[in-house]
């Protein structure tokens, strides 16, 4: 490896399992929206507010959860 220097490394044109984003939101779907009839938009967003509002508390359980190992 060298010092000083940016690597980068490309990632294939799919793929979700590299991407962080894609878990949170499949973490969010299966606890907010799955199986769930809202009947306006705003009962959307405060369910997902309230999901975000709870997992911030526990930092550490979210890079648990959503950290790629390698």
């Amino acid at each position: 490896k060298m010092k000083g220097r940016l690597e980068l490394v490309f990632l294939p044109p799919y793929s979700p399992h590299l991407n962080v984003v894609e878990g949170l939101w499949k973490w969010l779907k299966s606890e907010v929206i799955n199986n769930v009839f809202y009947h306006t938009v705003a009962e959307i967003r405060k369910n997902v507010q309230q999901f975000m509002d709870e997992i911030m508390k526990y930092p550490l359980s979210i890079i648990d959860r959503l950290c790629v190992r390698f």
